[in-house]
């Protein structure tokens, strides 16, 4: 018998919901860029409950590889 994962088959999309909502995805600077200290604050634990549910196995392989495919850089763009 499988069991079923413990976080819903839809975690990266609610992943990427809750930056939205809590205002990480919105420019703050003056620059129209947020700080790599805003980055780090809106991105570091929402990441570690994503690794920790994929340790725990209930992330799925299809978005596991969706996370994956939009941490990798763009090829041809050079970074800022």
């Amino acid at each position: 018998m499988k069991n079923s994962p413990a976080f819903p088959p839809a975690f990266s999309l609610s992943l990427l919901a809750i930056l939205l909502l809590s205002g990480c995805a919105s420019m703050q600077s003056g620059s129209g860029q947020p700080t790599l200290k805003q980055t780090q604050l809106c991105v570091d634990w929402p990441m570690t409950r994503y690794r920790n549910a994929v340790a725990a196995g209930a992330v799925t392989l299809g978005e596991q590889q969706q996370v994956n495919a939009g941490q990798r850089p763009a090829v041809g763009r050079p970074g800022r």
